[in-house]
């Protein structure tokens, strides 16, 4: 058991029903403009965090498909992190991720408790 786990089960029920769903909130998007507006950023504010320029940004929010690294150079500056799942013949799921794994529930907890 992680910190995470302890910190977790320290919290009532209902705390921990609003961790998991304010966290879902902050990982649930359909496309990087979804993922922008979620973070609480513009454009510019993703331009000055990647030194894309924004014309880039607007092409890349509507691109449907980009190489992993061009995903991971956006989303990590935004404070994310990228996973990637690889299944193969009925195996357990192995999941690959990126910095800053646990970042969006240490969020979720904060946004819950306000601090």
């Amino acid at each position: 058991m992680d910190d995470l786990d302890k910190l977790m089960q320290s919290l009532s029920g209902d705390e921990q029903r609003a961790v998991a769903k304010r966290s879902e909130e902050l990982v649930t998007a359909h496309n990087l403009r979804e993922l922008r507006a979620l973070a609480g950023l513009t454009r510019e504010d993703v331009s000055a965090r990647t030194g894309f320029k924004q014309p880039s940004i607007s092409r890349l929010e509507q691109r449907a498909d980009m190489k992993l690294s061009t995903l991971r150079d956006y989303v990590e500056p935004l404070g994310g992190y990228l996973e990637s799942r690889c299944r193969c013949r009925r195996q357990e799921s192995r999941s690959l991720q990126h910095r800053r794994a646990i970042t969006t529930w240490f969020e979720a907890l904060n946004d819950v408790a306000g601090r």
